[in-house]
């Protein structure tokens, strides 16, 4: 098997999105979209391409919703209107997200204190989960700022492992950037990164209290800085509050999601505690796990089926063995991992109804998910082989 090497996934990850890149391209070219997305109800791209053909001739339209746009620009003023070196970018964006998946997976398996076969097999089934992840290497292909965000988001949620581990304060100076890159492209996004670490930090976290009080006040600082300068207030109570507009939140699902061929048509229901349960228990299940079977009503739906059928499989069977008994209590930094992937997911479920948004809004999740799945399953190998080991030696003593 590959050896425990970020660099290696991340190469492999490279030269197989540019493979499959050229092959949806060219497909794209020959079906008649012009490179773009090959989907007739998709745009973003498009509208992407477009700002930075303006920006990169001197003309600076009035809306440029981030920085994505400036960023193709500069590629088309070296190397001209080409779209598919534009994709290029996003291609290795994602190949360096593997890369990092992978020094997560390894940073939360070592404070874990597994042996090293076990770090090693963790790391490279994050690899190979990341490197191979469909949806991710369609939209890693394509002029959208996806990547960009899950970058971010993982580099993020890195750098907070290595505070948590005790890292020097440069890594504070990562987390404000990243901070203030998922706000730029997805400021709910930075919200579930906020809310998911203060869980952590007050309900999680085991640390002697004045690291603890040390990190508690930075967090805090930094968590109220930031948005504010981003005209989001601060804590982005200004943000936060907007979105707790129940009719506002339901207008944007039905206007925003609830149409085109891959609408679900799940309302949630606002009108009593009971319905509202029900409703959006099944779009946060939808949203982790879907599409379900029944969800499926054109063939273009099917290609999401296959990975959510292995999401769902996996996680079934992680259910059932944190059941078993566990003979390590060495860590819980990966619960952060867990907790970020439910927070984000639950606001997504809020508002999208519709499978390909579904695919598309939960890569960042979908992505820590496997990471904490390739912990956990890591764990409990190692569990399993202290138990066998435990029993060989119960059983020399007994038989000397």
């Amino acid at each position: 098997m590959i050896q425990n090497s970020p660099a290696v996934w991340a190469l492999i990850a490279l030269l197989f999105r540019l493979v499959m890149g050229s092959i949806v391209h060219i497909y794209s070219l020959n079906a008649g979209f012009e490179g773009f997305v090959p989907l007739s109800n998709f745009g973003d791209d498009i509208f992407y391409w477009e700002t930075a053909k303006q920006l990169s001739q001197g003309i600076v339209p009035e809306y440029i919703p981030n920085f994505y746009p400036w960023a193709l620009a500069g590629i088309i003023s070296v190397f001209g209107e080409n779209i598919f070196l534009g994709k290029c970018l996003n291609i290795l964006i994602s190949a360096v997200t593997v890369f990092l998946g992978c020094q997560i997976t390894s940073e939360v398996a070592k404070e874990l204190q597994l042996s090293r076969r076990n770090i090693k097999y963790a790391t490279n089934l994050t690899g190979l989960i990341l490197t191979f992840y469909p949806s991710q290497i369609f939209y890693s292909a394509q002029l959208i700022k996806d990547p960009l965000l899950v970058f971010f988001g993982m580099m993020n949620l890195y750098s907070t492992v290595l505070i948590l581990k005790g890292g020097n304060r440069k890594m504070w100076i990562i987390w404000l950037l990243t901070l203030v890159g998922a706000f730029t492209f997805r400021p709910y996004t930075a919200v579930a990164l906020i809310v998911s670490f203060l869980i952590y930090l007050l309900f999680v976290w085991k640390a002697k209290t004045g690291k603890k009080l040390t990190v508690i006040s930075l967090f805090l600082v930094f968590s109220a800085i930031v948005p504010f300068f981003l005209g989001k207030g601060f804590f982005a109570l200004d943000y936060v509050l907007a979105w707790s507009d129940v009719e506002k939140v339901s207008q944007i699902r039905e206007a925003g999601y609830s149409v085109g061929g891959s609408a679900l048509e799940l309302e949630i229901d606002y009108s009593s505690p009971v319905g509202f349960v029900l409703t959006y228990g099944l779009s946060f299940f939808t949203v982790m796990l879907g599409p379900f079977p029944w969800q499926i009503r054109a063939p273009i739906h099917l290609t999401a089926l296959p990975e959510a059928i292995l999401s769902s499989s996996l996680l079934l069977y992680l259910v059932f063995s944190a059941r078993r008994k566990d003979s390590l209590n060495r860590g819980d930094t990966e619960k952060l991992l867990i907790v970020f992937s439910i927070v984000l997911i639950a606001i997504v479920a809020f508002f999208s109804d519709n499978i390909g948004a579904n695919n598309r809004l939960r890569l960042l999740p979908w992505n820590i998910l496997f990471i904490y799945s390739a912990v956990c399953l890591a764990r409990i190998r190692e569990n399993r082989q202290i138990s066998i080991s435990e029993s060989r030696m119960k059983k020399t003593m007994f038989t000397s």
